[in-house]
């Protein structure tokens, strides 16, 4: 006989009495709970209990890791599957779950354990209550108990409810690793597990492949769905969202997140049927025709070609006109413009962008996007920066790295107009507010602008770092070039160097080596590399072979 541990919740010395008529009673609502692996083997066999709801269950979470599937057969030979996870902790090892049916009545949560208290056996006959004497309790959580039994229990009761006179659930039977006393959580602890939006991507939850029950409150149930990522397991994105159309049916989220799986799994087809179907179905059909045209939207322009099918910006047009004739709310106009943006439309979109200013989605994204416009449409750099310095000016503040790109566009106009300095003061706060982890394109242009203004040390330094970031011959060559220009003859050499592992085809690199090396009076050295920049068609090579008399 192994040695039991009991996880008991709540706090007493108890007599041992007879057992009562409810406890008889609470004992039926014991079940065997079998777990599965992927290939339909059998993972773990265990006991767990009905629990508040005639439709959940309870039971130890060890056995759902790993798990794939799992059934119950509760005591009077009823089977259900386990539909989904309601929630888990591990570190406590305990699990609520919803079943497919509902069976015997469910156990509620002991308030306390004073008395008698029993152990109720799996039986498909008379079940077997053993008493037990509650040993001593610790708190936790501030609201919880540590319970502890010291006695020997079969082993065949594992996961078994604990019971008090009145017939409530105290906890569950648990085997011990090492010793008779192992502290665990009270009955209340099982009754505040839920699902909430986050449990998409709880790491505990994470751990079986059973899918997690979707939220009651519906905010927390389209978080659930937006929260699901590529790594999900594509069946319980499916049920989940299968789930939120049950529940929500006049709620376009369900659909959508079928059809987001569909598009990602290269069948715009199917999801197109389930968009226009759902379109067909809502009484409110014009979220169906702006989530419709929005996905049509982001995966002709952001998505795999080969995923696209037959979508096209045209079939994205007639959805979002569709849902814009219906409401014509800003999020709807907004999407139109977009489109029509993409297609190269852009006076209409700058028409539908402007009459967007007098509404509610005012703000930085908007400004830009007719400063695009208006670039496009061959406006003038100072009318194209006014709505640049719009965007930054309407950005929240103190500005965050969500404003970043708005603040480097007008970095980027000020620096074509000419107006370095304030370039460089627009490029040093897009770098703090990316943490001063910007790519190398962005150190290679700030090092150009900075050598508008002679700031030639901190030009330096941010094309050797752009070289760093990224080694490319281009950067190479205009770190190279800044060193000869400040004398960093040697330095400049070794640029050229490096320059060369990456391509020997690049003649500015050879006409700065050169230089280099006339100025440090190698000029064997130097002859052969202005040679090398004019065999690659570079007229300068000749030209300094012919001016320092290196022939």
């Amino acid at each position: 006989m192994k040695h039991i541990v009991i996880i008991l919740f709540a706090l007493t010395a108890t007599s041992l009495h007879a057992q009562t008529p409810a406890v008889q009673k609470a004992a039926k609502a014991v079940f065997a709970l079998t777990t599965y692996k992927a290939d339909g083997t059998i993972l773990n066999v265990t006991h767990g209990a009905y629990f508040v709801n005639a439709d959940e269950g309870i039971a130890a979470f060890k056995p759902f890791d790993g798990a794939y599937r799992a059934d119950i057969i509760d005591a009077a030979g009823n089977r259900a599957d386990v539909e989904a996870i309601i929630g888990a902790n591990d570190m406590y090892d305990i699990c609520r779950f919803k079943l497919s049916k509902a069976g015997a009545a469910a156990l509620q949560p002991a308030a306390d354990a004073t008395g008698t208290v029993w152990a109720a056996g799996y039986s498909t006959k008379q079940a077997a209550l053993t008493p037990l004497t509650i040993s001593s309790s610790e708190k936790f959580l501030d609201k919880y108990n540590y319970y502890i039994i010291n006695e020997e229990i079969n082993d065949d009761i594992a996961g078994c409810p604990i019971l008090n006179a009145a017939g409530e659930v105290i906890g569950l039977v648990q085997q011990s690793g090492s010793s008779y006393a192992i502290h665990s959580a009270d009955a209340r602890f099982y009754s505040d597990l839920a699902s909430t939006g986050l449990s998409a991507i709880d790491g505990v939850l994470k751990k079986t492949h059973i899918r997690i029950s979707l939220p009651d409150d519906r905010e927390q149930a389209r978080l659930m769905l937006l929260m699901f990522d590529s790594t999900s397991d594509s069946l319980a994105v499916l049920a989940t969202a299968n789930d939120y159309i049950a529940r929500f049916p006049a709620d376009i989220d369900g659909y959508s997140a079928i059809a987001n799986y569909e598009v990602q799994h290269g069948n715009t087809a199917r999801a197109s049927q389930v968009m226009e179907g759902a379109a067909k179905k809502m009484k409110d059909k014009a979220p169906a025709y702006y989530e419709y045209a929005k996905l049509i939207y982001t995966t002709v322009l952001y998505g795999d070609s080969a995923l696209a099918g037959n979508w096209s910006l045209d079939l994205a047009e007639e959805n979002i006109n569709k849902a814009v004739a219906a409401v014509g709310e800003p999020v709807y106009r907004h999407l139109a413009a977009k489109i029509q943006f993409s297609k190269g439309d852009y006076a209409a979109a700058l028409g539908l962008y402007e009459a967007l200013t007098e509404t509610e989605i005012a703000g930085n994204e908007l400004y830009y996007e007719i400063a695009q416009c208006k670039s496009n449409l061959g406006a003038s750099d100072e009318d194209v920066f006014a709505f640049v310095d719009k965007a930054v000016e309407a950005s929240p503040q103190p500005l965050t790295g969500m404003s970043a790109p708005y603040v480097l566009a007008r970095g980027a106009m000020l620096d074509r107009m000419g107006e370095y300095k304030r370039a460089i003061a627009d490029y040093n706060v897009y770098d703090s507010l990316m943490n001063y982890r910007a790519d190398a394109g962005f150190y290679y242009t700030r090092g150009k602008c900075e050598m508008n203004v002679r700031q030639y040390q901190q030009a330096l330094n941010d094309l050797a770092h752009a070289a760093y970031l990224t080694p490319d011959a281009t950067y190479l060559a205009e770190l190279a070039a800044l060193q000869l220009r400040v004398g960093q003859y040697e330095q400049a050499l070794q640029a050229c160097e490096l320059s060369f592992k990456i391509t020997t085809d690049y003649p500015d690199v050879y006409i700065v080596q050169g230089l280099a090396l006339h100025q440090l009076q190698r000029d064997k050295e130097a002859f052969e590399a202005f040679a090398k920049a004019r065999d690659l068609g570079d007229e300068r090579g000749q030209e300094y072979i012919s001016k320092y008399g290196l022939e």
